[in-house]
């Protein structure tokens, strides 16, 4: 679901789109502007931050990695808008059940921070079928 650039990973009636405990999680993301158009994401620093409450500890600070394995953010090419999200099995197995709020943000060289989504992220020990 989408609204006012928040978007909820874990879709409720389908119960298939949230993290699951000790498997790897991984999602394709691409940042498009009001017309539709993929945003030119060079020169910006690209965060996901996942916490433990609204105003709690952070579970995962996602950043960008240039091994597309690794947990964190993968960009091949900034030009696309394009971004891969990814914490693996060993990093999910930290977390407990339970839903996490997250933000996503990108900053400018200079300084200036841009909220492109934020929302809920549910975590389940097991997968969903």
């Amino acid at each position: 679901m989408t609204d006012c650039k928040r978007f909820n990973f874990s879709n409720s009636k389908m119960q298939c789109t949230g993290i699951n405990i000790d498997y790897t999680w991984s999602k394709s993301i691409q940042i498009k502007d009001k017309e539709g158009v993929p945003q030119d994401l060079t020169g910006y620093t690209i965060h996901f931050l996942i916490k433990k409450s609204k105003d709690g500890d952070v579970l995962f600070d996602l950043s960008e990695q240039a091994n597309p394995f690794s947990t964190g953010i993968y960009i091949a090419d900034p030009t696309t808008g394009l971004i891969q999200l990814k914490i693996t099995d060993e990093d999910t197995a930290t977390i407990l059940e339970g839903h996490y709020p997250y933000e996503f943000y990108k900053m400018s060289g200079g300084g200036e921070k841009y909220i492109d989504m934020y929302g809920y992220i549910h975590a389940s020990d097991g997968v969903s079928v």
